[in-house]
């Protein structure tokens, strides 16, 4: 880690910035996809998840580049599933060398052709440098590192992810319901100044009841119906308190947008509308329970509402 640091401070000290450039921090394989119509081709990431035969075949062949360092250049052999980018290129041993200054733009020349797809398709895979890469070019320049430690550094960063933050906040939607009240209440400027004693109506044993429910309808009716998320409310009906608030089926999950509260956003009534309507219409004489209903699809306009499964009597 010292080293590191050390190789990376004189001349790369704000390199592929971790702050701006994130992307950037490891390097990564991807191809271009070729659009038609004269659009511009589009870079797509090779990864294990989403492409693990392209992305194995790309890492075993940079896995078997042997490195040696001499002096201020670095060679590179073992190149035979590569092509490379002008102005490098491989002699008859399969070998190339690079000013060890130029690792970068040297990495960033490497290209892999698949095989072809069944569509008979061949993809051009390349390396994108990040800022791992470079400091170890640096390590490598001032002699940190050898040439086979090198290629290893680099070779095992290939595919790394950064794994995004989670900060644990128990309770988190109703947390913030909590807290959104309040600022609405007193504002912004007078809430962030601290100091307060926030006492709610949450019950500890029914939240984590109603969390408990949430996940385990996760398990089993939420596959079943395609449905990715579900959320709970549960009030005292004497004091209408909120006693437990289940916004998502996980705060931390961005694939469902967990950090949405959907207990207080917009969205379709669906069938809890009826007894309010049913209410009213019987309430206005204009239904009896003699009158029948056609479940049948009707055109409002633009609007052709449907049952759950779409189907009608």
């Amino acid at each position: 880690m010292e080293s590191a640091i050390l190789a990376s401070l004189p001349k790369s000290p704000t390199a592929f910035n971790p702050y701006t450039n994130r992307d950037r921090l490891m390097g990564y394989v991807y191809y271009m996809d070729k659009k038609e119509s004269g659009a511009a081709d589009e870079e797509k990431r090779v990864d294990s998840v989403n492409n693990p035969q392209s992305f194995d075949l790309f890492k075993k062949a940079f896995s078997s580049i042997v490195w040696k360092a001499d002096g201020n250049s670095i060679e590179a052999c073992n190149l035979n599933a590569f092509q490379l980018k002008s102005p490098y290129k491989k002699d008859s041993h399969n070998c190339e060398q690079a000013s060890k200054s130029d690792l970068m733009e040297f990495l960033n020349s490497l290209q892999l052709k698949t095989a072809p797809n069944e569509a008979g398709i061949v993809t051009t895979l390349e390396y994108q440098s990040g800022r791992k890469d470079r400091v170890l070019m640096r390590m490598l320049e001032d002699g940190y590192i050898s040439g086979p430690e090198y290629g290893d550094a680099v070779s095992s960063g290939i595919g790394f992810a950064f794994q995004d933050p989670k900060e644990f906040i128990r309770y988190a939607h109703f947390v913030f319901y909590v807290r959104q009240y309040l600022v609405d209440l007193f504002g912004e400027e007078f809430f962030s100044q601290g100091g307060w004693k926030v006492y709610t109506t949450i019950d500890p044993k029914l939240q984590d009841k109603a969390q408990e429910i949430i996940d385990s309808y996760a398990k089993t009716t939420f596959k079943n119906y395609n449905i990715d998320n579900g959320a709970l409310i549960s009030l005292d009906s004497k004091t209408r308190d909120i006693v437990a608030m289940v916004g998502s089926q996980d705060y931390s999950n961005k694939e469902i947008d967990g950090e949405v509260n959907i207990i207080t956003s917009l969205k379709q009534p669906g069938s809890s509308m009826k007894p309010l309507i049913y209410a009213r219409a019987f309430e206005k004489n204009n239904l009896s329970t003699d009158t029948p209903i056609f479940d049948v699809e009707t055109d409002f306009g633009n609007y052709k509402p449907k049952d759950f499964d779409g189907k009608f009597l």
